[in-house]
């Protein structure tokens, strides 16, 4: 019941003081979240005769569509309401069973209710199963829509480095979690498939790093997606013997909160985020057969001045080049005092034909190819690293409960890719390229004659395509500059400079380009490793960047041949 008013259900009253609390996610209810057929997760966790003495609870609340402005603070209000009228505060072990968004919720509900929780000594465990902690990809993408209907809750799950609420409610639930104030365990269960836009979004509707964040050792339920992780088929089913395992470690801890009061365990702890690209995946041009597209591109510019193909131009010009080569070779003979061979002779001989006018102008037009060409490879291997090129902006913060000294970012790119403000020269300067000879008016006629029965093919990519606009701006880029290190064998390896950063702040990487060049394109892992002075260990991840070609833009060819 997707847009049903809040209410609890006890499906099972606890013989102990321990409660397992079940929350559903976005657009979803307490039945159709939990249930696959006949089997009804809430239910089937109620049959296992090891946790018989626990307390089995549903929490469900208002949310769909036509949720509008019923936002998630209401909802941690309803559920303290309930949880308050239901007497489950008065219990001292409390796990939290949360699928998508309800993760969210409960965070939540820790964070801002914690003294109660506190003063109660309630011991809390918290078992997220798919919950997106850092937001999803999949609100970004429809978040137009719930913008429109006034659906206040999924925008909170926009995966955003402006999603000012979900990044606070993250910062602060890690300093509860690290404070120690509160007893608090966890899991995460994070899902293995995506669901639906294959062709648009290759990735889960919650991705591992969104995830999998707070607690150590989560786990991929194989073939899962989002919705199936919810709903276990059978008691043997994975997710399911990791809940009862939960819950069975759970009720064996002696896990005592700190002391109200006391002075938490002062550590800093760093993490890296991903600003740009801001999906996590980069969309590029294909790169082209550089000698193809450079000669169809000098024949196009030929055949708007009338003037031949290339392969015509050779041709008609090599008799006029061989008897250059043969007049050469004689005055070379000549000046050194020897005399030619037979066969030289005949060629000396052969070199004195006289060069008719259609030979002089297909070796002018021959030169004025080679020249071009010249140019046009130039500027093709400069255009397709500027039209492959992307940026990567990255944020190193401090999301422990005091200051990170000495601070230091350490990252690795694949050798496959350039790395860095990647020069490139002014390719468009005017008058680079002159045009080709003009034939002399006598031959204007045969000219003509053998340029209609060529084909040209004037489909040349990109020379005019619009170059990135962030290239301009990247000279004022601001941030942490990044340093090479000269020791990267299989990669390029950088590093920062050493700062600080207080509990709570962040400080922006400057913007690094990448490009591929000429080769095909692949995703991209980013290893690092995030160091401070006063940090026990040192946090190590990947950062991973996925990247898909385009075909041609056909409208570049089409205007073209305007």
């Amino acid at each position: 019941m997707p847009d049903s008013d809040p209410r609890g259900e006890w499906i099972r009253r606890p013989v102990d003081d321990c409660a397992v609390i079940f929350v559903h996610g976005i657009i979803s209810g307490n039945d159709s979240s939990w249930r696959t057929g006949n089997v009804y997760w809430p239910e089937l966790l109620a049959a296992e005769n090891d946790v018989r003495n626990v307390g089995i609870y549903v929490f469900s609340y208002r949310t769909g569509v036509s949720t509008g402005r019923y936002n998630l603070d209401d909802v941690v209000d309803a559920l303290k309401t309930y949880l308050e009228l239901d007497q489950l505060l008065d219990l001292k072990k409390l796990i939290f069973v949360c699928h998508s968004m309800g993760g969210i919720i409960v965070r939540q509900f820790l964070v801002t209710r914690q003294v109660v929780l506190i003063e109660h000594s309630v011991h809390v465990g918290l078992f997220l199963v798919a919950s997106p902690s850092l937001g999803s990809d999949y609100a970004n993408l429809f978040s137009a829509v719930t913008r429109a209907l006034g659906q206040s809750q999924a925008e909170v799950m926009r995966f955003s480095h402006d999603n000012y609420w979900l990044n606070s409610l993250d910062r602060n639930f890690i300093n509860l979690k690290e404070s120690g104030v509160l007893a608090l365990e966890g899991k995460e269960l994070v899902e293995d498939q995506f669901i639906i836009l294959a062709g648009l979004i290759r990735k889960q509707v919650v991705q591992p790093f969104q995830g999998a964040k707070y607690f150590g050792e989560s786990l991929k339920i194989p073939g899962s997606n989002h919705f199936t992780i919810a709903t276990p088929a059978s008691r043997d089913a994975l997710q399911h013997r990791i809940l009862v395992h939960f819950i069975l470690d759970f009720l064996k801890a002696k896990n005592s909160p700190r002391a109200f009061g006391s002075p938490p365990l002062l550590e800093p702890r760093l993490a890296l985020q991903l600003i740009e690209p801001e999906s996590g995946c980069v969309i590029m041009p294909a790169a082209r057969d550089r000698p193809i597209d450079v000669r169809n591109r000098a024949e196009f510019m030929a055949a708007r001045f009338g003037a031949p193909g290339m392969e015509w131009a050779h041709s008609a010009s090599r008799p006029l080049r061989n008897r250059y080569r043969d007049r050469a070779y004689r005055e070379l003979l000549a000046s050194s005092g020897l005399r030619a061979s037979a066969n030289g002779s005949a060629e000396s001989a052969n070199s004195e034909e006289v060069d008719s006018e259609l030979e002089k102008y297909a070796s002018m037009l021959w030169e004025w190819y080679e020249w071009t060409i010249s140019n046009l490879g130039y500027d093709h291997e400069f255009l397709t690293v500027a039209l492959r090129m992307f940026l990567v902006t990255l944020a190193v913060r401090n999301e422990g409960n005091c200051p990170a000294d000495g601070v230091k970012v350490y990252l690795s790119f694949p050798k496959g890719i350039s790395v860095g403000n990647i020069p490139f020269p002014d390719f468009r300067t005017k008058n680079r390229y002159t045009d080709p000879p003009t034939p002399p008016g006598s031959l204007k006629a045969e000219i003509d004659r053998i340029g209609r029965e060529q084909k040209i093919n004037g489909d040349s990519w990109y020379y005019e395509a619009p170059v990135p606009d962030f290239l301009g701006s990247m000279t004022q880029a601001k941030g942490l500059k990044l340093r090479g290190d000269s020791n990267g064998v299989d990669s390029w390896k950088f590093r920062t400079p050493e700062i600080g950063l207080a509990n709570g702040q962040s400080q922006t990487i400057r913007p690094i380009t990448l490009s591929f060049d000429e080769k095909k394109a692949s995703d991209i892992t980013v290893p690092f490793r995030l160091h401070a002075s006063n940090q026990p260990t040192d946090t190590i991840g990947e950062i991973q960047i996925r990247v898909a070609e385009s075909q041609l833009n056909s409208e570049i060819s089409a205007r073209e041949r305007e």
